[in-house]
């Protein structure tokens, strides 16, 4: 993969070459719960020094025939980070209802 960073003006700076390797596991316990875990991990092959993870943690619980329970963790590691950035891992919880029609 070839990425491109532009300036103010949409004018090309910066290229470099990324891969993209990723895994999902998914899993039911039983017919009312379920979970899935995702990592990506994108390594730059221009800068070999700078590399991203991505991970995405989930589990489902069925409440009846239409709605669900969803509560998912997700995560980004960058372990170059951009000016004025203080962390290197971004982290968001969510919880979903999901409805199902």
């Amino acid at each position: 993969e070839r990425r491109t960073t532009r300036d103010d003006k949409d004018k090309d700076v910066f290229h470099f070459n990324k891969a993209n390797i990723n895994h999902t596991l998914e899993h039911t316990l039983n017919e009312s719960v379920s979970y899935k875990f995702w990592f990506q991990y994108l390594p730059n092959f221009t800068e070999p020094d700078d590399y991203q993870i991505n991970f995405d943690a989930s589990l489902s619980v069925v409440m009846n025939s239409t709605f669900s329970l969803k509560v998912s963790y997700k995560g980004a590691y960058d372990n170059e980070r951009n000016p004025g950035v203080r962390e290197y891992l971004d982290r968001t919880t969510t919880t979903s209802l999901v409805a199902k029609f």
